[in-house]
């Protein structure tokens, strides 16, 4: 937020946000990110959680949690 404000030094210290009329987390269809990469992290996850439950825990999961071959 503070780099598309574009300026040459940080004379902003901070930033204030009021929220109205929020609601219970179950009713959110979706939590709002600003963060792109954890974002794409958070999709792959519900995936992966999807897949382990249809075909068995450990089935499937990230690449670096498993051991090179050969």
């Amino acid at each position: 937020m503070y780099r598309a404000l574009g300026l040459q030094r940080a004379r902003v210290r901070g930033i204030a946000l009021r929220c109205e009329q929020l609601v219970d987390a179950a009713a959110v269809a979706e939590q709002l990110s600003f963060d792109q990469g954890r974002e794409r992290r958070l999709r792959a996850e519900k995936a992966i959680d999807l897949l382990n439950a249809r075909f068995g825990s450990g089935t499937v999961g990230p690449a670096a949690s498993y051991r090179q071959t050969g």
